[in-house]
């Protein structure tokens, strides 16, 4: 009788979100899939090759969980999308903005991604992913500011 294989998903999704590609790549990329919970029996009887590869598994499915959605990331998204319902004024009409500040480390860039993900998806599907004169349709943009910004 062999060892126990098992299929993993493990791999590193390498993209820039300041390039649309990569942004893209963050929308459109399916949910990764959790390492299986193999029984301790289970564990001993892999192979040197197969418990490095179930390690490495669990290390980017853990270095990649989230966002949880606490209340306060639901707060936050459900602040963010009264701010972006309030920017349907015509263009001759000022605009709010957010700013959303804290310590780093606290999930600032996460949170906002998370919200700016599902609100690209569903103007998508509201809109199609092509303006009427045939350009791809760019709902959420990222930038990268860095933390010396000044105006």
């Amino acid at each position: 009788m062999s060892a126990p294989t098992m299929t993993l998903a493990g791999e590193d999704r390498q993209y820039t979100l300041t390039r649309l590609p990569g942004f893209l790549h963050l929308v459109d990329a399916p949910p990764r899939a959790q390492p299986p919970h193999p029984c301790t029996t289970d564990l001993a009887a892999l192979s040197a090759a197969d418990r490095l590869r179930y390690n490495d598994s669990r290390a980017v499915w853990h270095a990649n969980l989230g966002p949880i959605r606490t209340p306060q990331l639901l707060d936050l998204h459900e602040h963010l999308a009264e701010i972006v319902e309030a920017n349907r004024q015509d263009g001759d009409k000022n605009k709010p903005a957010a700013l959303v500040d804290a310590y780093p480390g606290l999930g600032k860039t996460t949170a906002v991604l998370d919200y700016a993900k599902g609100y690209h998806q569903q103007q998508i599907t509201l809109r199609g992913d092509t303006t009427r004169d045939g350009h791809r349709r760019v709902a959420a943009i990222y930038i990268a500011l860095s933390r010396n910004t000044h105006s």
